[in-house]
């Protein structure tokens, strides 16, 4: 047998016996639920999709920072949600922030706006009007889930009380559109 042949034979028996070794030492389980209905915005027929109208307004009126400890020419944003089955221990629902998946993660943990103003941003609030701090991943806000009486197959209910204003990220505010999203994703616990 020649060398090379040799060589090749000694690497495929050592793979066998290294790979015969190999034992399975514990196991993943995956659990979860597949409901049949997620929550709506009262009066949406799919997806919760929340306009906020932020409004027309001058940037030399915008003065809030992305740093600071209150904000002016707050949006309201009064959510009333709806939401199917959620199972019978669910209690509360989550709501956490994908602003990634959106129009983009500012600086300071504000929201990112498209259509050409430049210098500007959303920073989102909760209902103290203090900043979410969109760069933290595991935030989330939360409420109680009520059933609603009477509602077959169940239905449960929520408010959700937040805020947005826009903020200067930078030298002079330009003019144009300030639009954003803002994705989220809702968990019932």
């Amino acid at each position: 047998m020649s060398k090379p042949l040799k060589g090749l034979l000694v690497l495929a028996l050592a793979g066998a016996a290294a790979n015969s070794a190999m034992a399975a030492d514990g196991q993943i389980n995956f659990t979860g639920k597949v409901i049949a209905s997620a929550c709506t915005s009262t009066g949406e027929a799919t997806k919760p999709a929340i306009a906020v109208d932020m409004g027309t307004v001058t940037a030399d009126s915008i003065s809030n920072e992305p740093g600071s400890a209150s904000f002016t020419a707050i949006k309201n944003i009064g959510l009333t949600l709806e939401c199917g089955d959620v199972g019978a221990d669910a209690k509360k629902l989550r709501m956490y922030f994908r602003p990634a998946e959106g129009s983009g993660l500012g600086a300071n943990g504000v929201l990112n706006v498209t259509g050409g103003a430049t210098n500007v941003a959303i920073a989102l609030l909760d209902n103290n009007n203090q900043k979410i701090d969109l760069s933290n991943a595991g935030y989330y806000v939360s409420a109680d889930l009520t059933k609603i009486d009477g509602s077959s197959p169940e239905k449960h209910s929520t408010n959700l009380s937040l805020g947005a204003a826009y903020v200067k990220t930078g030298g002079a505010i330009t003019e144009g559109e300030a639009n954003a999203t803002l994705p989220f994703v809702l968990e019932y616990h």
